[in-house]
């Protein structure tokens, strides 16, 4: 679905394929005793793969006619925080800091 937010020309056929083979990929994993070896993360990162591939191949096969916009409600105000790139390195280095803290390195060992 990464490529269906990112992507303006990504057709609407693309996560009607891209989900049904998710599931069957996935599903196969459960159930074929060689894919059970592995742990299931290593599996959803394949599956990842995969569904990029399958995003890219629909979006040269066949693009959108139109770019895709997303449409304004006008609900609420949309305009920028005057400090918003400021808190966001606020929040990423508080996160930062929590995972050290939490990590072997401190707390974790």
């Amino acid at each position: 679905m990464l490529f269906g937010l990112l992507s303006k020309k990504a057709p609407s056929i693309a996560p009607k394929i891209t989900v049904p083979v998710h599931i069957v990929l996935y599903g196969a994993t459960k159930v074929i005793p060689f894919c059970q070896k592995w742990h299931y993360l290593y599996w959803v990162f394949f599956c990842f793969v995969v569904e990029a591939v399958i995003y890219l191949i629909c979006i040269k096969v066949c693009p959108r006619k139109e770019d895709w916009e997303m449409p304004d409600a006008k609900v609420m105000d949309m305009t920028p925080w005057k400090t918003g790139k400021l808190w966001a390195v606020v929040a990423a280095a508080v996160i930062i800091v929590m995972y050290i803290v939490c990590s072997p390195l401190v707390l974790g060992a």
